[in-house]
């Protein structure tokens, strides 16, 4: 299974978002996109929803790459 971080990458770069673009879409800052999408940190609950939204897919999708 690809780790959430992976799994982050790709879904941005298909809807051709940059992680700056998608900091804004979320309300925080391009490095800890950065984070996430290294998997270096794990976004808090409140942020997998804003996520979600961003990337057009449900909260589940996201959490599933947590376990």
């Amino acid at each position: 299974m690809e780790t959430l971080g992976t799994y982050l990458r790709a879904r941005r770069e298909q809807l051709n978002l940059s992680q700056a673009a998608m900091a804004r879409l979320i309300g925080t800052y391009q490095p800890e996109i950065s984070e996430w999408e290294s998997d270096a940190k794990v976004p808090q609950f409140g942020t997998i929803k804003r996520i979600a939204k961003a990337l057009d897919v449900q909260p589940a999708t996201i959490m599933k790459r947590l376990a």
